[in-house]
């Protein structure tokens, strides 16, 4: 199923940024939000953009989030903050 859904995002037009092997203490700040389908990260790492995919760690394996909207901040450009969405198999 993983390999599925890992091939299905890497084929779409949009790009993937594979978190897998970062550092959530000092790369990026993941935070779920309660119904666990929708999360937000900060970080500093290369700016993606609305619509790109993110493949980040979890317990029972690799999740993917699809960026709904990213912001960046005047004061520090090479912050970015983004609202996700959890991309599921269909």
């Amino acid at each position: 199923m993983l390999k599925s859904v890992l091939s299905w995002l890497f084929s779409e037009k949009n790009r993937t940024y594979d978190y897998t092997g970062l550092s959530a203490e000092s790369d990026y700040i993941f935070e779920p939000t309660e119904d666990a389908n929708s999360a937000y990260i900060t970080s500093t790492r290369d700016l993606p953009k609305s619509g790109d995919l993110l493949v980040l760690p979890a317990r029972d394996g690799p999740v993917c989030y699809r960026i709904l909207q990213l912001d960046t901040y005047n004061d520090s450009p090479d912050l970015w903050t983004a609202q996700l969405e959890r991309v599921t198999e269909s």
